[in-house]
């Protein structure tokens, strides 16, 4: 079995993979890159479950954001849901 030939010539680097965006929710905004967020994502920030956050868009308590079929809350929604249930408290 004869040797295999190597080349002399040297490899290009791979270029450098483009990182990806962090998604925890509770990052700052801007190294979110966006200011929408999921159910799931939306119930980690706030502290509760996934059902809770349901109840709360169904009740009209918390305000959504349709974008075709998929539903998204702002964060600014969600910050006022804090902050009107801090004064209730």
């Amino acid at each position: 079995m004869a040797p295999k030939a190597t080349s002399s010539r040297a490899r290009a680097p791979k270029p450098a993979a483009h990182p990806k965006r962090p998604t925890d929710p509770l990052l700052p905004f801007s190294e979110r890159g966006g200011k929408l967020m999921t159910k799931d994502e939306g119930a980690n920030y706030l502290g509760v479950t996934r059902r809770m956050v349901q109840h709360l868009l169904d009740d009209g308590r918390l305000r959504k954001t349709k974008i075709g079929k998929v539903i998204r809350i702002h964060v600014d929604d969600l910050d006022a849901l804090i902050e009107q249930q801090r004064g209730e408290a």
